[in-house]
């Protein structure tokens, strides 16, 4: 029986709803703008959630992959959306549709889904992270998200790399997010370069030869590098992965960062993890959140 599952994928701009069946293909979706008050938030999914339920004879639940925090079926999305404090996704959801609805941070949804349909399947250990505007992560072991006694497992851009470094906006110094997040690539140009650029501006000109830009993306790469290491060391995973817009710089920016790893990476034998791109581009999130339902109901 072919059962279906609706992924929603809550951004800070858009938020993407699914309907993706027991193959994990996306066979109907729709996206809307996201609203900063949540309550105009949950009414459009409501009314999304409807719509593709009209195409679906069997929907055995809804997963939602959301931008910050997650506890006792809330969501605390600070400070991407400010407003969405303590949004009670699972009641007023499951209230409505009678049906399961699970909830979870994005990042480990997007790891989830890769982990599932994406480049970690087959894969026993896989630590994803999401490379954008700030740096997060995810980290799926036998096929289940590893959450940690608190729910803040996988905050990989919160890795301190370099002690006494840059202020992160945590309040910590020295991240890997304050170090190595496309913000910081931005930032560093304009300072450097003397050019209000963006990330992937920098990339750009970084391909076509400037040697400023080349060496800011060396530099980014070298501690993406320095976070991977740390990561592998504690985990041991079979795979990181490098997901979000920064991996739209093509394959030289990640033999950029493997040359990085390769030259820190220290063990007694010869195995170390692969270093892949993400493979399922933003359509991570909403086969991730819809394995959410899955693993509740197998």
């Amino acid at each position: 029986m072919n059962d279906f599952v609706i992924g929603i994928d809550v951004g800070g701009t858009n938020t993407p709803v699914g309907l993706i069946d027991s193959a994990r293909r996306i066979v109907a979706s729709e996206s809307f703008p996201t609203s900063p008050d949540p309550e105009s938030g949950i009414r459009e999914m409501i009314r999304v959630v409807e719509c593709l339920l009209k195409g679906a004879e069997r929907v055995v639940g809804i997963g939602i992959g959301v931008p910050g925090r997650v506890r006792d079926g809330q969501a605390w999305c600070k400070p991407n959306l400010p407003r969405w404090l303590g949004v009670p996704f699972v009641d007023e959801l499951s209230n409505r549709f009678s049906l399961r609805v699970v909830l979870d941070n994005d990042a480990n949804v997007a790891a989830l889904g890769e982990a599932a349909a994406g480049a970690g399947k087959g894969f026993d250990r896989i630590a994803l992270l999401t490379l954008g505007t700030g740096i997060g992560g995810g980290t799926v072991v036998a096929g289940k998200v590893m959450h940690g006694s608190t729910g803040l497992a996988s905050e990989f851009g919160h890795i301190i790399v370099q002690p006494e470094g840059p202020c992160c906006n945590c309040g910590q110094r020295g991240c890997l997010e304050a170090l190595a997040s496309a913000t910081v690539v931005a930032a560093r140009a304009q300072k450097r370069m003397k050019k209000k650029l963006t990330c992937a501006e920098v990339f750009q000109q970084a391909a076509a030869g400037d040697q400023s830009a080349i060496k800011l993306v060396d530099e980014t790469a070298y501690w993406l590098a320095m976070g991977c290491v740390s990561i592998s060391h504690f985990m041991d995973p079979d795979v990181l992965l490098l997901a979000g817009g920064m991996t739209a710089a093509g394959p030289w920016f990640l033999q950029t960062v493997q040359s990085h790893f390769d030259r820190l990476y220290w063990t007694q034998f010869p195995e170390k993890p692969k270093l892949l791109y993400a493979a399922l581009g933003n359509k991570a999130g909403l086969i991730g959140a819809g394995e959410l339902v899955r693993q509740t109901v197998e």
